[in-house]
């Protein structure tokens, strides 16, 4: 299958060449016979229709599935971008180019990568009277869009959000809500929150997650979990985050925490001191202090450590330090 269409390439390529070429010669010929505006106009032609062919059609193909359900359509030549659409054999799709191992080709107005092995160019026979299943994407707000590139068949989403503009996981129609909650935790060093169930979906600005952070997952979409987690403003953040860095089971002791501890030391690239324990608001920023800062603990009430700071006092996030 590829052969083929890297020969349909070398053909179009050659037709093309010899066009060039052909009016390449013309342009010649009228500057021989002292022609000189018929061979003006000829450049901003030939220009024309080059950039014309660069995004001209080479042909029309078939995608085949093989003993797979469908294949994801890509926004980039790359199987971790974004997902535009799942496509199913006997689609009928328009083949523009070949980018090493990926076709990029377009499909009721979505342009997008997929796999060589995916397109023919006769339509398989066990679908010649079968209509191919469509995919509808629909959203709400056009900043999350992309939580939308993994609809099933036949099936319209429209995302509904909370206050917090975080996606409301019934707005999925896949979406496994838990009948009991899980306990888990963090076991990246960090890993962001999502406000939809897209790792190319808006982050959560105020929350991200650190190693051994413990979290309540609500329930699964896909690759990801909705989970909640509290950062001692007393308010359950909710958020969507890739499976792989959430663990289920108790978090294992943490050398953040420690409601006895009297010293502590920066072990964050960075990280902001608080005349406020919340990270809400950037109007109680007092400071910012760097790995290494080594400072006083007062007290710790299980998220933010109260510490002296430049003969006053400030607060500091626990998942920023260790402490003895």
């Amino acid at each position: 299958m590829g052969k083929g269409i890297k020969a349909l390439l070398i053909c179009f390529a050659l037709s093309v060449c010899m066009s060039g070429c052909a009016a390449k010669g013309e342009a010649e010929e009228s500057r021989q016979t002292g022609n000189s505006e018929s061979a003006a106009a000829e450049a901003p032609a030939e220009s024309k229709v080059t950039e014309e062919i660069v995004e001209a059609q080479i042909s029309a193909a078939f995608i085949d599935a093989g003993d797979q359900q469908y294949v994801s359509l890509f926004q980039q030549p790359d199987s971790s971008s974004v997902v535009i659409a799942r496509l199913y054999t006997g689609d009928e799709v328009s083949l523009y180019g070949l980018e090493g191992e990926w076709s990029r080709i377009s499909v009721e107005g979505l342009r997008g990568y997929v796999l060589n092995q995916s397109i023919v160019f006769k339509k398989p026979e066990a679908q010649q009277t079968t209509a191919a299943p469509e995919t509808t994407v629909r959203t709400e707000q056009s900043t999350a869009a992309a939580a939308q590139t993994q609809a099933p068949a036949n099936i319209t989403i429209v995302l509904k959000y909370d206050s917090q503009g975080i996606a409301l996981p019934s707005s999925y129609p896949e979406y496994e809500s838990y009948s009991d909650t899980r306990n888990g935790y963090c076991s990246a060093h960090a890993c962001n929150m999502y406000k939809t169930a897209s790792r190319n979906g808006p982050k959560r600005e105020v929350e991200m997650l650190y190693e051994g952070d413990a979290v309540t997952i609500h329930g699964e979409y896909n690759d990801m979990y909705y989970l909640g987690t509290d950062s001692g403003s007393g308010f359950d953040y909710l958020g969507y985050v890739p499976k792989e860095y959430i663990k289920i089971g108790t978090p294992p002791p943490s050398e953040r925490k420690n409601y006895n501890a009297v010293a502590g030391i920066v072990d964050a690239t960075s990280c902001h001191l608080r005349s406020t324990p919340t990270k809400e608001t950037s109007d109680n920023i007092v400071a910012t202090v760097y790995k290494g800062f080594e400072f006083e603990v007062i007290s710790f009430d299980g998220f933010w450590y109260y510490i002296r700071y430049d003969g006053g006092t400030a607060y500091i996030s626990h998942k920023m330090v260790k402490v003895w």
